[in-house]
């Protein structure tokens, strides 16, 4: 699971950097772990936030978590 934390670490990493390049200040996003294991997946969720938080305040993004439910 640490791996797949660092992958997406790194990923919305990018993601603030292309936003940032394109004058964007506003990305949704749906985070989702896994069931199974909802303690595991809050503690590394929350290790991600304290990393991404400052340097999505630092270019000015708003960042906006969507439902997961769909209407479909």
């Amino acid at each position: 699971m640490e791996q797949t934390r660092e992958s997406s670490f790194i990923e919305w990493k990018r993601c603030i950097e292309v936003a940032v390049e394109m004058d964007v200040d506003v990305l949704n996003t749906e985070f989702t772990g896994h069931s199974d294991k909802p303690y595991k997946c809050e503690q590394m969720f929350m290790r991600s936030m304290k990393e991404l938080l400052p340097i999505i305040e630092r270019e000015g993004i708003n960042l906006y978590k969507v439902s997961s439910f769909s209407l479909f």
